[in-house]
């Protein structure tokens, strides 16, 4: 019994992954969904409760994994111009793309509506806030010395996140092969933040 309730669950999430991707949370149906998965609409809320729990456990999942990264990416022995930085961040950002891939195009371009409508501005000032707290392993030299004050600090951090993160969502939107994923982020990841010294001295 377990198994067929499973089953069923899995069918409604497998409905509910091309319901949201193709319409977004706000114009998608719960009905459409239901006859995607082959049962009645009564039947799939006894799995979920509504069109916002069942659009949760699709993208949760995926924006945790993100948030994880990121504080992962705060831990003090990594550095943005090391070679295993690098290979670390596009190791994890290869597997986030191939396990979640859906859920976070959804995420980017389906949650109007949702909790989540904001998700790429929110993302984009936790990484802001990285940068700017560890400006001084960015810039080795004092940061003071190439930026002038706290606002032309706060302007490089916040295009640097944000050249980042719509890069990636390039990536997501292009690439499905992992080799080619990891390699077009290596490049970002240089492009956003290596020798940016020597760009500003």
């Amino acid at each position: 019994m377990q198994v067929l309730k499973d089953e069923m669950r899995d069918r409604i999430l497998e409905a509910a992954v091309k319901e949201f991707k193709d319409k977004g949370f706000k114009n998608a149906s719960m009905r459409s969904m239901a006859k995607n998965a082959g049962m009645t609409v009564g039947n799939m809320y006894r799995y979920f409760e509504n069109k916002e729990a069942l659009f949760s456990t699709i993208v949760t999942p995926a924006f945790d994994m993100v948030v994880d990264l990121i504080n992962e990416h705060n831990h003090p022995d990594f550095n943005e111009e090391t070679d295993a930085f690098v290979e670390f961040m596009a190791d994890s950002i290869v597997t986030i793309f191939v396990k979640h891939r859906e859920a976070l195009l959804i995420l980017i371009d389906g949650s109007e509506g949702t909790s989540y409508e904001k998700v790429k501005c929110k993302i984009i000032r936790m990484i802001e806030k990285h940068n700017h707290e560890s400006i001084g392993c960015i810039f080795p030299t004092d940061p003071e010395v190439l930026f002038r004050n706290n606002a032309e600090r706060s302007f490089i951090c916040y295009i640097m996140s944000n050249s980042f993160i719509e890069g990636l969502i390039r990536i997501l939107k292009s690439s499905t092969e992992e080799k080619e994923i990891k390699s077009l982020v290596v490049i970002l990841m240089k492009y956003c933040f290596s020798k940016l010294e020597e760009r500003f001295s």
